[in-house]
C-alpha cells in the first residue's frame, strides 16, 4: 500500500492532533483511549458493557435528526409527494437509555418510495445514513428524493430510499451504533469471523434488523424478488483516522499505540484516500465494467476522483475504453466480499443485479470541497446508475 509524502503526512498528523483537541474540548473522551485492562498490568480485552458504557456516556448531540431529516419526509408525507412508510424505531433515546413502552421513539427510521409501485418494474434502492457521522449519505439521498426520484419513476424505476439507517449516529456524529457496533459490518451477523481478516461481521443491529425486515416486508407486500440496482451512500473522513480506526483496536482489545497510529496503520491520517471512489465486487467483471465508469464519469464533474496507486485505489475496469484512465476512483473487492463481511450493499443479494458502495471526501486538503459538492456528487452517482440501466437493462410494465 503506497502512503503519503513525508509533507503529506506532516500536514495530515497536524489536522490529526487538531480533531484530537476538539474532542476532547467538546467533552467527548476519544474511544481508543478507553480500554478493558484485564489483569491491571496492560494486558487488553475487547471492551465490555462497562467500556461501552463509558464511550456512549461522552458522546454528545452535534446535529438535528428532527430538522435536518424527518422534517423533509414529513413535508413529503403530508403533501402526498411520496408514499412514506416507519420501517422501524431504535429503542433509546440520544443517551442510549431505553425508551419506555408507549412514548414516541426519538429516532424513528422511514422509507421513501416514488408513488405508482408496479410489481413488473425493476427495482432499485438508495440508501444512506448507514455510518451516521457521514453527513452527504443522508443529505444526498434526501436530495436525490427532493430532485430526481420522481423522473426516473416515471421513465419505469420503482425506487425506495431508506435516506438515514443510523439516526443516532446521524445526531452524535459517530461511526457505531449506540452499542458500539459498526452498522455497516452488522448485516450478516451469522457470518464467519476469520482471524486477523482486516474486516470481518460484527453482531446484529436495531439498524440492521431495520432495513433486513423492511426488504422482507417489501418481497411479501410489494412482490419484490430483487433489486436491479443498490447504491449505498457513504462517506471517508479523517475522523477514520483520529477517532474510529484507533478506537475499534481499543474496542477489539488489539490496541497497540506504535502499531494503530505507526505508517499504514488504521490511525496514521496518511491512509485516508484523497478523492471520491466507489467499491466494485470482482465478480461482476468486466460485464459492469461501464456501470461503474458511468459513475466515475459522473462524479468527476463535481468533485475530483481519489487517484491510482496510492491505498487500495485502482483505475476503473476497462477504463481506457470509458475515457477513465490514470483517474483512479475504483476499489475492487473479492465477489460477494461485502456480503461476507456484513455491509450494508450485499443485503440485496440476488443473481443479477447491479450495486456499489460510494465514498466521497469532504475533507480534502489538495481540493476545496463543499457540503453542496458533497451532496451533489452523491446524486450524480445515483442517476447515472440509473441512466446507464435505462440503456442497458430497462423494461417497463
Amino acid at each position: 500500500m503506497a502512503l503519503s509524502s513525508d509533507y503529506e503526512r506532516r500536514v495530515m498528523r497536524e489536522r490529526l492532533r487538531e480533531q484530537i483537541h476538539r474532542s476532547q474540548e467538546s467533552g467527548e473522551k476519544p474511544g481508543w483511549q478507553i480500554f478493558n485492562n484485564v489483569d491491571g498490568e496492560g494486558k487488553l480485552a475487547k471492551w465490555g458493557d462497562e467500556q461501552i458504557e463509558e464511550w456512549r456516556s461522552t458522546r454528545t448531540m452535534k446535529r438535528s435528526y428532527e430538522e435536518e431529516v424527518l422534517a423533509k419526509i414529513r413535508g413529503w408525507q403530508d403533501s402526498g409527494r411520496f408514499e412514506v412508510e416507519q420501517a422501524g424505531a431504535l429503542s433509546h433515546d440520544h443517551r442510549g437509555q431505553k425508551i419506555p413502552a408507549g412514548q414516541t421513539p426519538r429516532y424513528p427510521v422511514y422509507a421513501v418510495r416514488t408513488k405508482n409501485w408496479c410489481p413488473h418494474k425493476p427495482c432499485a434502492l438508495v440508501t444512506g445514513g448507514v455510518h451516521g457521522y457521514e453527513k452527504s449519505g443522508v443529505q444526498g439521498a434526501l436530495q436525490f428524493l427532493e430532485e430526481k426520484a420522481e423522473h426516473y419513476a416515471s421513465v419505469g424505476f420503482n425506487i425506495m430510499v431508506v435516506p438515514c439507517i443510523s439516526p443516532w449516529g446521524y445526531e452524535c456524529i459517530q461511526r457505531w451504533t449506540a452499542r458500539g457496533v459498526d452498522p455497516n459490518r452488522s448485516f450478516n451477523p451469522d457470518g464467519e469471523v476469520v482471524p486477523d481478516r482486516k474486516l470481518n461481521p460484527e453482531p446484529e443491529t436495531e439498524e440492521s434488523r431495520i432495513l433486513l425486515d423492511l426488504l422482507e416486508h417489501m418481497h411479501i407486500n410489494y412482490e419484490v424478488d430483487h433489486w436491479l440496482l443498490h447504491v449505498d451512500l457513504h462517506e471517508t473522513t479523517d475522523t477514520d483516522a483520529s477517532e474510529f480506526g484507533p478506537a475499534k483496536a481499543a474496542r477489539d482489545g488489539t490496541f497497540v499505540h506504535s502499531e494503530v497510529f505507526g505508517p499504514g496503520g488504521d490511525g496514521d491520517p496518511g491512509t485516508i484516500p484523497d478523492g471520491f471512489y466507489i467499491y466494485v465486487d470482482e465478480g461482476t467483471l468486466p460485464h459492469q465494467s461501464g456501470f461503474y465508469a458511468a459513475m466515475l464519469n459522473a462524479v468527476k464533474e463535481i468533485t475530483h476522483i481519489a487517484p491510482a496507486g496510492k491505498f487500495d485505489i485502482e483505475d476503473s475496469p476497462n477504463a481506457a475504453e470509458f475515457g477513465l484512465e490514470g483517474v483512479g476512483g475504483a476499489v475492487v473487492c473479492e465477489a460477494q466480499e461485502d456480503e461476507t463481511i456484513g455491509a450494508c450493499a450485499g443485503v440485496t443479494k440476488n443473481a443479477k443485479y447491479y450495486k456499489t458502495t460510494t465514498e466521497v471526501y469532504p475533507d480534502s486538503k489538495s481540493h476545496q470541497v463543499t457540503e453542496e459538492q458533497c451532496n451533489r456528487a452523491q446524486v450524480a452517482c445515483v442517476t447515472s446508475a440509473l441512466d446507464y440501466l435505462v440503456a442497458a437493462e430497462l423494461s417497463g410494465c
